[in-house]
């Protein structure tokens, strides 16, 4: 008897440890809720609701941002059409709540596409701060801006409640740092937690199919 439950015991322990090799490998294949992304607390509200939102926090003055921007670019390049991407700058400092108000007012005025890889140089690779009114000015002007425009739509009501819900989303959704990505109003997705930010928009994908099954949607 002493033999047999020796035997037994023998058998449990292999057997446990093979589905604990199972369970490793698809740990490792897969995405898994709470580890590599975040459901929030709360779900909010996306722009676009007839379709799936991925929405990209960032700074000027991430380097990590500066790295992912690439990545990003090629990424929504190759985005279906049911989904929108939303790029949107991060604030929790007064600088960065002004790198916000550049972002906005460039977009206001027509000028983002030719200011944004600049904005992105200017505090990259030239350590400019970007907090210089004239040289703001005149980055907005020499990308076709009018001059007696610029500081207007800086400091316009629109640009300040822009931002303004833009921090308060940010802070809502739970995210620590930059870049993040929020998915659907719904999951949070970090470079900590997801690996790398390569696999950042891997999740990305992951969770735009799981979303698309769930509303019975295709491509």
């Amino acid at each position: 008897m002493g033999r047999t439950r020796r035997a037994f015991a023998v058998f449990f322990l292999l057997g446990a440890a093979l589905l604990g090799q199972a369970a490793g490998v698809a740990a490792a294949d897969g995405w898994e809720e709470g580890v590599h992304y975040f459901r929030l607390a709360e779900a909010q509200a996306v722009a676009e609701p007839s379709k799936i939102e991925v929405k990209e926090y960032f700074w000027y003055g991430c380097g990590h941002c500066y790295h992912f921007e690439p990545l990003v670019k090629a990424w929504k390049a190759e985005l279906p059409e049911d989904v929108a991407f939303v790029q949107t700058p991060a604030v929790w400092n007064r600088m960065m709540q002004l790198h916000a108000h550049l972002f906005y007012a460039a977009k206001d005025l027509g000028v983002f596409d030719a200011l944004h890889d600049g904005f992105f140089q200017a505090l990259q690779e030239e350590r400019n701060p970007l907090t210089d009114p004239a040289e703001i000015v005149e980055r907005f002007a020499a990308a076709g801006a009018p001059r007696e425009a610029v500081m207007a739509a800086v400091e316009s009501p629109s640009v300040m409640t822009r931002v303004r819900d833009a921090a308060q989303a940010m802070q809502a959704a739970g995210l620590q740092g930059v870049p993040g990505l929020v998915v659907a109003g719904k999951y949070r997705i970090g470079a900590a937690e997801a690996g790398s930010q390569e696999a950042m928009l891997e999740i990305a994908d992951f969770l735009i199919e799981q979303e698309r099954a769930a509303l019975g949607g295709a491509e």
